[in-house]
């Protein structure tokens, strides 16, 4: 591979690994703030009504490991 070629998938892997990252980040800031939410006394059926999840996806965020 080329030198050209070679920084280009460089670059892309970087992207993805940031994208991934970003994503990562994301996905507690949701746990935390639902798990917040419960403790308020939010339903989780509202929670799910909310997100635009099955009540399944939020109890799958929901325990996400710390």
């Amino acid at each position: 591979m080329d030198d050209e070629a070679s920084n280009k998938v460089s670059l892309a892997a970087a992207d993805m690994e940031s994208a991934q990252y970003e994503l990562d980040h994301a996905r507690y800031d949701l746990r935390d703030q639902l798990l917040a939410a419960l403790g308020r006394g939010v339903p989780l059926t509202d929670l799910a009504r909310d997100t635009g999840m099955s009540a399944n996806q939020v109890e799958a965020i929901i325990r996400l490991p710390d």
